[in-house]
């Protein structure tokens, strides 16, 4: 068994064990802390009551599920696609729910929407509704794979 274990053991690259050890480090880690610093995002809770920030917020939260969802099912409706085996209703609402997560293309269209030299408070609060719609987007779709797995 001794044998056994270090021949399956050695079946891996050394290179590949290491990446495989550090992955979760660097997705839940180290990405989100480099996304955040490149972003610029100042965490200033003061302007999440913004209307810049409640829209992105929002948007990403209830526009991008309900936008993917809506799309999927008329796409299923008109014959173009078809849902994958064992996937239902209620995992693609899931994983709609997890499409707001788009981080860093809220971010960009921000900075196209409102340029930092002409409006530098605009810019910083849409960058912190799309922090906390990320945020909400990510436990709420979470939420509901978990919630529809245990439904299964």
């Amino acid at each position: 068994l001794g044998d056994l274990a270090w021949a399956a053991r050695e079946a891996v690259s050394p290179l590949e064990r290491l990446e495989h050890g550090l992955h979760p480090a660097v997705s839940f880690l180290v990405m989100p802390i480099f996304a955040l610093a490149n972003a610029g995002v100042a965490i200033d809770l003061g302007r999440v009551t913004h209307p810049v920030a409640l829209a992105v917020a929002l948007g990403l939260v209830i526009g991008k599920p309900l936008g993917i969802f809506v799309m999927c099912r008329l796409a299923v409706r008109m014959g173009l696609a078809r849902l994958p085996a064992g996937v239902s209703w209620k995992y693609l609402f899931a994983a709609g729910c997890l499409g707001g997560i788009g981080f860093t293309m809220a971010i960009f269209v921000a900075g196209l929407a409102f340029p930092e030299d002409q409006a530098p408070a605009l810019l910083a609060a849409a960058k912190i509704g799309t922090l906390v719609g990320s945020v909400v987007s990510a436990i709420v779709g979470a939420g509901l794979i978990f919630w529809s797995a245990k439904d299964d």
